[in-house]
């Protein structure tokens, strides 16, 4: 039977291992008040492992309700006309939560003035999409008889308000316990990334109501009205296409087999496991010796019958010690520690470990199961290769079309007679 020895053999004396106190500490933040409004029932407030956490004090980031004009040295206020599409214009208020929400991460970083100026660089390079959409919308007002306009438009408006909901109900739901290629195959489905990008702070504040996520939008300097109404041109512009574009091409065999092969990193499965951890830190002890004798003694504990849970909710210092040291999938190539990643995907599962010692802990474990990687089968990948390509030839042909009525449309931008650089933010 394995025993752990508490009494280890170190070649020479160590000293306190200095550390940075409890591990695992978390910063407690209030789950925001739920006020009367639209409900997405069936969901908990859950904040994406992916994302970090907000501060519940998020403050609108410089330039949210500016955005500057480099070519005439003013500043684009964000009713200010960016883009005229026919008789439709683009403001520069438009592009206020997209950009925005991409400086969420860098608030603090740069000056004032580099915001400024890669904000202008990234309006540019998003406001051709935001002139097709509008020939789009432009092109399905067309279908309509001009006396009937505002008649129509009124019909349809509950309408495309109750898709808005449905869809971002259905993306917020799909990104509950979304692994990272998950979300990515997400994102890559929303076009447009307003439906992820707004499931995205949905699920980083734990917004339940669409009036919640409307005073969160009026942080970026956006509102869930404007997005509604960007989303509907958007939607009314597609479906005015649905008489010039066949949206069920042929997909070809050798088509998908192609494919395939040529994307077959996308569908490597990582080896995963599932297993228990007894832990020990160097930083909450004296010296490395006591830190040894402890986790020894969780050890034996263990190997005389005590239930392994029991001595990790008792004794563990690991992050999940308040659920029994219990670690639930987790794919290869995920732990920090690569030597107890090691063990993990070697040791025979439901045996205890030996201790395992890091740079900065002592472990146990005990392997509940495991799953050799590898990758997906093309039979089983068919179905989504399938529906990529159907949207790629889809969009060919609307972009014939999007070609077709630019030579209809006359279009002027802000930007037209710009014909300087501006360098992107140091990555």
């Amino acid at each position: 039977m394995l025993i752990y020895c508490d009494s280890p053999s170190f070649s020479q004396p160590r000293d306190p291992f200095q550390g940075s106190g409890n591990v695992g500490a978390q910063q407690q933040v209030a789950a925001p008040s739920v006020p009367p409004n639209v409900v997405f029932e069936g969901r908990q407030q859950q904040v994406l492992p992916q994302f970090s956490n907000p501060s519940p004090q998020f403050q609108p980031l410089p330039g949210a309700e500016r955005q500057v004009n480099q070519v005439q040295g003013e500043i684009f206020e964000p009713a200010e006309i960016i883009a005229t599409v026919g008789d439709e214009q683009i403001l520069a208020g438009d592009f206020n939560f997209q950009v925005n929400l991409m400086f969420e991460s860098v608030a603090g970083k740069y000056s004032a003035e580099a915001l400024q100026a890669e904000r202008r660089r990234i309006i540019q390079r998003l406001l051709p999409s935001s002139i097709e959409s509008k020939m789009l919308y432009i092109d399905f007002l067309r279908t309509i008889p001009l006396e009937k306009l505002d008649e129509s438009l009124g019909q349809i408006q509950p309408r495309v308000r109750s898709i808005f909901r449905e869809q971002l109900k259905k993306m917020t739901d799909d990104m509950e316990n979304a692994s990272k290629k998950e979300l990515a195959k997400l994102r890559r489905r929303d076009t447009s990334g307003q439906l992820f990008n707004l499931a995205v702070v949905m699920k980083k504040r734990g917004l339940l109501t669409l009036g919640e996520l409307d005073e969160a939008l009026r942080e970026y300097g956006s509102s869930l009205e404007k997005e509604q109404r960007m989303f509907g041109e958007r939607a009314l512009g597609q479906n005015a296409m649905s008489t010039n574009i066949d949206f069920k091409p042929e997909v070809t065999f050798d088509e998908l087999r192609e494919r395939y092969r040529a994307t077959i990193d996308d569908y490597v499965v990582l080896p995963k496991a599932k297993w228990e951890q007894l832990t020990v830190f160097f930083s909450n002890h004296p010296n490395k010796e006591t830190a040894y004798r402890k986790l020894a003694g969780m050890g034996n504990s263990v190997l005389k019958g005590a239930p392994f849970a029991a001595v990790a909710k008792r004794e563990s210092e690991g992050l999940k010690s308040d659920q029994g040291g219990f670690h639930d999938w987790t794919d290869r190539g995920s732990l920090a520690s690569e030597k107890l990643e090691d063990f993990i995907f070697s040791l025979e599962t439901g045996k205890l470990s030996q201790i395992i010692e890091d740079d900065r802990s002592f472990y146990i474990i005990r392997v509940l199961d495991r799953e050799q990687g590898g990758h997906v089968s093309f039979v089983e990948a068919q179905k989504d290769i399938k529906e990529v390509l159907r949207r790629e030839k889809i969009q060919e042909q609307m972009q014939a079309r999007i070609k077709e009525l630019k030579e209809q449309i006359p279009v002027w931008t802000a930007f037209d007679e710009d014909a300087t650089s501006t360098a992107a933010l140091p990555r």
